[in-house]
């Protein structure tokens, strides 16, 4: 870190900008991905933070996918062939084995589905989160709530649900957002994050001071 610290009375942008590059040019790569990080949610940036919620989501989603996959293949499988079920060993045996390998072979094809839609939504959800964190200039709950409540809207005019079926699911996400974002407020705050409604209305400043040295 840099020993010369500039005088605020003589500081001006291109100054700050100067002396933060210099600071910047003398971290460790530990140092500077904490200080790139302070502050976000989770502790991440969103450079991070978007890609691991996708893929974590992905995983989530391919792995139900499978699952739901082989006994939805397992239940076809059965039907198509409950007119010509085998009456012996041998035919019992080749049975399960083409049961199997049809099974798996649905299991992978719904898996990847289920993945690339839940990736998607995910990565879509919290892209939203992120830009409303960005344009709005602070992280709170009511950017999650804004995120959830447009990619249910998004959701429901997708698969082209009844207008029922949309506010409810709208109303629904606005409920999760508002979980989520409270959750997440609380996390931003355990791990030394600044929570602005906590310090302007209740007066309960960030718990940990967390400076680069």
């Amino acid at each position: 870190m840099s020993d010369q610290t500039p005088n605020p009375n003589d500081m001006n942008n291109a100054i700050i900008n100067q002396w933060t590059q210099d600071e910047l040019d003398h971290m460790n790569l530990f140092e500077a991905f904490n200080f790139d990080n302070h502050g976000q949610r989770f502790g991440l940036h969103p450079i991070y933070r978007l890609p691991l919620l996708a893929l974590s989501g992905s995983l989530v989603g391919g792995v139900s996918g499978m699952m739901y996959g082989y006994q939805l293949g397992g239940l076809k499988y059965l039907a198509m062939n409950a007119h010509r079920m085998p009456t012996d060993r041998n035919g019992w045996f080749y049975y399960h084995k083409r049961k199997n390998f049809v099974c798996l072979k649905d299991s992978f094809v719904t898996g990847f589905r289920q993945a690339a839609k839940v990736g998607l939504l995910v990565g879509t959800l919290f892209s939203l989160e992120a830009y409303f964190d960005y344009a709005r200039g602070t992280i709170d709950f009511a950017n999650t709530m804004m995120a959830t409540t447009i990619s249910g809207w998004i959701y429901a005019n997708a698969y082209q649900l009844s207008s029922y079926q949309a506010k409810s699911l709208v109303k629904r996400g606005a409920g999760v957002g508002l979980l989520l974002g409270l959750l997440q407020d609380a996390s931003n705050y355990l791990i030394g994050n600044d929570v602005w409604y906590l310090r302007v209305f209740f007066g309960i400043n960030p718990r940990l001071s967390r400076k680069l040295s």
